[in-house]
């Protein structure tokens, strides 16, 4: 969760002084813990890793079949829950944006807070590891339009399948994103110029195959280098060392 007005950032915050470990899943919400009075001593930035394990036969058939892609429109994904926090009420003005050069998938369930009113149907959430990376194998791009994220999991699964993320510039995505290398961020702002500025950028990539191809061989790269061993071998030497007399 990003550090924000309320979450669970806070509960955790009053209740530093009983707790001996805190494990962060991003560098900002660690500096965040800090800056709010959590011992620095009893922090610990775990860096995220894909949600579920991916085939390599599977991941090299999606970059094959990529490179080999017919010329068409930019594929995009929206993938996950549509509340609020996730930018749903955006994305009528981006799709209707860019409809000529872009084609659309909308997967999730709205929440009860933003039942957004889109000019295409909103399929159903999947189940299962290989139904997600088909569609990550399926898009081109990723695209969030979040008004605040932490580092989501999607946006790992996505590059592993060499899917570039295209995103606004929040929270920790840019711990997760190198802009111009391996996905698009966009500076944050109001609404309007939030939209305006991904529209631009997808139609940049729908023009710009050559970009676009650089740009998901490198979010692959980066994605299948990705593991939580690190993590669980950080938190394990962690906990023993407070476990230590």
């Amino acid at each position: 969760m990003e550090p924000g007005a309320a979450g669970t950032q806070h509960a955790v915050v009053a209740a530093a002084e009983a707790l001996d470990l805190v494990a962060c899943h991003s560098e900002r919400l660690a500096r965040w813990c800090a800056a709010a009075g959590v011992p620095q001593e009893r922090l610990l930035a775990l860096a995220n890793a894909p949600g579920h394990d991916a085939d390599p036969a599977g991941i090299g058939a999606a970059l094959a079949a990529r490179r080999s892609r017919p010329p068409g429109p930019l594929r995009a994904l929206v993938l996950g829950r549509l509340d609020r926090q996730k930018g749903p009420d955006r994305l009528a003005a981006l799709t209707a944006t860019t409809r000529d050069h872009v084609a659309w998938r909308i997967v999730g369930r709205a929440e009860l807070d933003a039942a957004p009113d889109l000019p295409l149907p909103v399929e159903p959430p999947v189940q299962g590891a290989a139904a997600l990376d088909a569609l990550y194998a399926w898009a081109d791009v990723l695209v969030l339009a979040s008004r605040h994220e932490g580092v989501p999991l999607s946006v790992l699964e996505a590059q592993r399948m060499g899917c570039v993320p295209v995103a606004p510039r929040v929270g920790a995505l840019h711990e997760a994103i190198a802009d111009g290398v391996d996905g698009v961020l966009v500076p944050d702002g109001p609404d309007e110029q939030v939209v305006a500025r991904l529209a631009g950028a997808l139609l940049a990539l729908a023009t710009d195959r050559t970009r676009l191809a650089r740009l998901a061989e490198a979010a692959a790269r980066r994605g299948v280098g990705r593991s939580w061993q690190p993590a669980a071998e950080a938190l394990s030497a962690a906990l023993l060392r407070q476990a230590a007399p």
